[in-house]
């Protein structure tokens, strides 16, 4: 008996198809679209919003209440200790600063001192106006804008610079007019004060000191009757004892009789040099005066450096 074998043919199994998964996080946002985050975020604060709106009102609030209640604090505490002891130590201030007006003179520049106005006539019409001009401040050096006026009249503007605490001569010499200038005054029409600087020049009264030291020397007065001239004649020699030379220092010379002041005149000695001695020879036209005395008061501004020559010079 012959047995025969049937082929069973064996089908594979099909396998399902595979899907490719697409999520949210792997969305490629196309032009201006939201990116997944984006998106997110925007969600996030769309459903959050009432509880942000919450928590800001609520850090609002509570600075309000933090910042008022230290402010409250601290006023509660200035009414109650810092009000009084600000007033103590207000009271105390003001007692212990002194009065302005007491110590203003000590910053600024008093006023200059005027003496008596003399006229006094050269010859020929020619008048000498004289007022005594004392600065007392020693720190402030004063240039001076004047004329004189008179009755009828007024003389031309000068200027005139006048040092720490010395006593200058203002002057207008040979001044001419038909008759003598009555009621003579000092007309001052302006004051231009320039303080030494203390940082520069700490002693001032030392500084002026070492640099104007001039000796007067074998002082004459000769009456012209007695000597056979037509004039009065004074006679004296300035020595430069200082160590400085001067271009062209200017003196004033006052003529006294017995303290009072009887004649006035300016003198200029070109390149003065340390230790020379100049010699001066006045002639006065006015024969009835008589000289028993002179001040010779230097005119140049040692303060100035152009007044002086350089060594060697």
């Amino acid at each position: 008996m012959v047995l025969f074998k049937k082929k069973v043919q064996i089908t594979p199994e099909l396998q399902p198809a595979q899907i490719k998964k697409i999520t949210a996080e792997s969305y490629t946002p196309v032009g201006e679209d939201l990116s997944y985050k984006e998106f997110k975020f925007a969600n996030w604060v769309v459903s959050n919003r009432l509880l942000m709106k919450k928590i800001g009102i609520g850090i609002i609030i509570g600075w309000c209440v933090i910042s008022l209640g230290y402010s409250g604090f601290r006023w509660a505490e200035y009414l109650i200790v810092g009000y009084w002891g600000d007033r103590d130590m207000t009271n105390q201030i003001a007692s212990e600063i002194e009065n302005y007006n007491a110590i203003q003179s000590l910053y600024s520049a008093q006023n200059l001192v005027l003496g008596r106005t003399q006229v006094f006539d050269a010859e020929n019409n020619k008048y000498d106006f004289f007022t005594e001009v004392k600065n007392s401040n020693k720190n402030w050096l004063a240039v001076l804008e004047y004329k004189y006026s008179y009755g009828g009249g007024e003389t031309e503007m000068r200027e005139v610079t006048i040092l720490p605490q010395t006593e200058l001569p203002v002057v207008i010499l040979g001044y001419e007019n038909s008759s003598f200038p009555s009621s003579a005054k000092l007309v001052i029409e302006n004051i231009r004060w320039h303080r030494i600087d203390p940082h520069m020049i700490s002693d001032v009264p030392a500084f002026m000191a070492e640099r104007i030291v001039f000796v007067i020397d074998d002082f004459n007065f000769v009456r012209g009757a007695t000597s056979g001239l037509s004039t009065n004649r004074v006679a004296f020699d300035i020595i430069n004892s200082s160590a400085y030379s001067y271009w062209q220092p200017e003196f004033s010379l006052v003529m006294l009789n017995g303290g009072s002041v009887v004649g006035v005149a300016n003198i200029t000695v070109d390149q003065f040099r340390t230790g020379d001695t100049h010699s001066v020879d006045l002639r006065l036209f006015d024969t009835s005066i008589n000289v028993t005395d002179i001040m010779v008061i230097p005119m140049v501004n040692v303060f100035d450096e152009s007044a002086f020559m350089s060594p060697g010079e």
